[in-house]
């Protein structure tokens, strides 16, 4: 199984119903098309505040290829309260409006087609003046092998020592059976390479962080004039086969606030100026609108 992350935003369709629906109360007369993302509350601006479930519903279509390794489904974000449901039963739930959340389905799947239902639940008041009501970012499809890097699995930290610039770097596991190897490649700002890290590590559980570190001398930094970025890329094989990859960009700098000259990047006194930018887009409503948020 090849690692694969396919955009799932596109055949789903949504039915409001009163809060406290059960699934046995879902009549197909309530269904409609949307495609995500999406907003149901902007619909009806006389009840921008009003309590409500909304339900989402699609169809999955497994092969065996895609069962013999690890199907996840990633969320960017809905609000709020949600459930979801594959082939009638309960996946997880996240309650929470405002981060990214994934599960994996494997285990809920059989070979051929699939219902996938999800039940958001908004109560009024909430968070603020206007929320938005549903799936209101991407949804993401990420097909893996058994052994692959954990969503947002790798932490880079970069710091500077009297050696020069020492860089920490942790990834998680998930499945990883002996003898599986690491490989990490750092690229310079200008995308060359500046040389592998054969890294051997023996793992015998379902989850392993693993821990590498190497020092630079003399990187490149970054600031705001000239945002340097570093890109580490990192790799698991079995064998010789690959698993997984996911490549990383980061700088090196140093932050520092005191209470006498304030803000300093990189040594350099720095304000800090900014706004309050929140999701909505006005009369679009909450779900993302690339052209309205350029337009921000």
């Amino acid at each position: 199984m090849t690692a694969q992350n396919i955009l799932f935003n596109d055949n789903w369709q949504f039915c409001l119903c009163d809060l406290g629906t059960e699934l046995s109360a879902l009549g197909s007369e309530h269904w409609y098309d949307v495609e995500l993302p999406h907003d149901w509350l902007i619909g009806d601006t006389s009840k921008l505040y009003e309590t409500g479930e909304g339900w989402y519903r699609r169809t999955l279509s497994c092969s065996a290829e895609m069962l013999s390794g690890r199907v996840l489904l990633n969320f960017d974000g809905v609000y709020m309260d949600s459930t979801l449901f594959v082939n009638g039963k309960e996946a997880g739930s996240w309650t929470y409006g405002y981060s990214a959340f994934e599960f994996d389905i494997t285990g809920l799947l059989r070979e051929g087609e699939n219902e996938l239902l999800v039940r958001v639940q908004h109560r009024s008041p909430n968070t603020r003046w206007y929320s938005g009501a549903g799936i209101f970012r991407d949804v993401t499809l990420k097909l893996r092998p058994l052994t692959y890097i954990r969503t947002n699995g790798v932490y880079i930290h970069s710091e500077k020592q009297p050696d020069g610039w020492h860089t920490e770097v942790e990834t998680d596991i998930v499945g990883a059976p002996a003898g599986i190897r690491l490989l990490m490649e750092l690229h310079d700002p200008a995308g060359a390479s500046m040389g592998g890290y054969g890294l051997e590590a023996q793992f015998d559980g379902t989850r392993e962080t693993f821990s590498a570190s190497f020092t630079s001398s003399d990187p490149e930094l970054w600031s705001v004039d000239e945002p340097n970025l570093y890109t580490l890329k990192i790799c698991l094989y079995s064998g010789g086969v690959l698993l997984d990859c996911v490549t990383e960009s980061f700088g090196f700098r140093t932050a520092e606030f005191d209470p006498d000259n304030g803000f300093s990047l990189n040594g350099v006194p720095m304000k800090l100026h900014g706004v309050c930018m929140h999701h909505d887009l006005g009369a679009l409503g909450s779900a993302m609108n690339t052209a309205a948020l350029a337009r921000q």
